[in-house]
């Protein structure tokens, strides 16, 4: 990835996904200028994936049987000219709401609210209502379906804890390493109230969460690469 693609990348684990939101200059990694980008997941109208074969992999929550983490079975991506974000959801009740799929015309900051101001960081945070979902005072939930108008407005971002700022990323080198789909139990929370990280020291000292995309490992930038169709690997 050349020099000055990367403007900024924010990492975000809550009890229920990890996201990943930031800005860049993507024409560099060959995105027309102006394009206002798409959206990938691991459906598409065929239910083969969007692209075919894309998938995503993280230890966020468990290490799995190989050590390295275990498939992530529900996400969503967005990529721009200038933007880009990902989130991967936890197995359990709710993951395809707050991973929802079929709001593909309304960008990054509508379905993964997040910061997209500059810098890097690696934040703890609350898990925001799933995407399309609106409670109602009388405690039922309203669905927006994608083109009825007017859109209403997203909702905000979840508060976060325990950040730590990064200074800089660097492109590593590449390593040999293999990924194998897995199955995970059901767990995480079913309610669309925000929900509490849970404190943890070694995600708060991390010094920086990685990607590993293709068997190169890239820091931040791998999310960016990630959107253009390989397999992810969310830290």
């Amino acid at each position: 990835m050349p020099e000055g693609t990367l403007k900024s990348a924010h990492f975000v684990k809550t009890p229920d996904y990890v996201q990943v939101t930031g800005t860049g200059d993507f024409t560099k990694i060959g995105i027309k200028a102006g394009d206002a980008g798409g959206e990938l997941d691991p459906h598409g109208a065929d239910k083969l994936g969007n692209p075919h074969g894309g998938l995503v992999f993280s230890n966020a929550f468990s290490a799995g049987p190989s050590g390295v983490g275990v498939q992530m079975h529900e996400w969503t991506n967005f990529q721009s000219a200038t933007d880009f974000c990902i989130r991967a959801c936890k197995d359990g009740p709710g993951a395809k709401q707050r991973c929802q799929h079929i709001y593909d015309l309304t960008g990054c900051e509508w379905n993964i609210p997040g910061d997209y101001g500059q810098g890097f960081t690696d934040c703890e945070g609350d898990s925001t209502i799933p995407m399309g979902l609106y409670p109602q005072p009388d405690g039922s939930t309203s669905t927006f379906r994608q083109g009825q108008n007017p859109t209403p407005k997203p909702h905000p971002a979840g508060a976060t804890s325990m950040c730590t700022s990064l200074q800089s990323f660097a492109v590593g080198t590449a390593t040999a390493r293999a990924f194998e789909a897995t199955a995970t139990s059901p767990s995480g929370t079913g309610s669309w109230a925000t929900g509490t990280p849970t404190a943890s020291s070694e995600s708060a000292n991390s010094a920086i969460h990685g990607a590993n995309l293709g068997g190169i490992r890239v820091g931040f930038a791998g999310i960016v690469v990630g959107a253009l169709g390989a397999g992810l690997y969310l830290f």
